[in-house]
């Protein structure tokens, strides 16, 4: 039961995402494997995206390559269980082209209890140091990380699949003024903004006729 609620909480996250990466784009999903939503996204884009655990980082430095950057990078809960989320973000930045986009889900605030209840039934996997973060957070942390938020939404009144009730709430009404501060997810496009940062030093020559 537990596993076939995550999939459809999990397939309502990769529909959003999916809602903003190109036909052609590429996208990379940094994160857990529990948590993955690339195996869930339509064929189509799917084909051009890669699950990328966060175990698998470098210690230290660009998380990509120059050059290799994909076009869209999800980050599906990834704030809530970083320790440094400052420095994630910095570090995802290096070697960030313009044209790539950060997508980004978060839980609301509101539903933290209903989210450590879910965390006590087995129903989602426990964080033991769990950061909560507000729309102010994110955003302001954004900022100083070098990116502007380009789009924000909020998202998802109800987490679990109920025949048709389900599919009105999400689609319907989790975007309306006055319900859309109740939604479960909120969602965040930023893009860098500045002079891109790169992950190599800046040499120096000094000749000496």
């Amino acid at each position: 039961m537990a596993r076939a609620l995550r999939r459809y909480f999990h397939a309502l996250l990769a529909r959003y995402f999916a809602e903003y990466i190109p036909p052609a784009g590429s996208a990379a999903e940094i994160g857990r494997p529990s948590r993955s939503v690339v195996s869930l996204l339509p064929s189509t884009k799917r084909e051009r995206a890669l699950h990328v655990p966060l175990s698998t980082l470098p210690a230290s430095g660009a998380f990509f390559a120059a050059g290799a950057y994909p076009d869209r990078v999800i980050l599906n809960g990834v704030l809530h269980y970083e320790r440094d989320v400052q420095t994630f973000l910095e570090r995802l930045r290096l070697n960030c082209p313009p044209r790539s986009r950060v997508l980004l889900a978060s839980y609301s605030m509101l539903w933290r209890p209903v989210v450590q209840l879910a965390n006590w039934l087995g129903l989602r996997e426990a964080d033991p140091d769990e950061n909560w973060l507000t729309a102010a957070d994110i955003d302001n942390l954004l900022t100083v990380s070098g990116y502007q938020r380009v789009v924000a939404h909020a998202r998802v009144l109800c987490p679990v699949y109920i025949p048709l009730i389900s599919a009105f709430l999400n689609r319907w009404l989790a975007p309306l003024p006055g319900v859309r501060q109740l939604a479960l997810m909120h969602f965040v496009v930023a893009r860098p903004v500045g002079f891109p940062p790169s992950d190599t030093r800046p040499s120096v020559s000094v000749v000496v006729p």
